[in-house]
């Protein structure tokens, strides 16, 4: 069957919607929380419990 010269739609100019100049949230420099300089828990020098020299029971 011959194909028959079906004219394409013609193509409607459909303009886009303008953008609307929305202004990007301005960035508030929000500083970061200044670190408090903590000083580390100073390590207490325990020294070992003193093994106390239990003689061992007499077999």
């Amino acid at each position: 069957m011959p194909k028959a010269d079906t004219p394409e739609a013609p193509k409607v100019d459909t303009p886009e919607m303008p953008k609307a100049d929305m202004p990007e949230t301005p960035k508030v420099d929000t500083p970061e929380m200044p670190k408090v300089d903590t000083p580390e828990t100073p390590k207490v020098d325990t020294p070992e419990m003193p093994k106390a020299d239990t003689p061992e029971a007499p077999e």
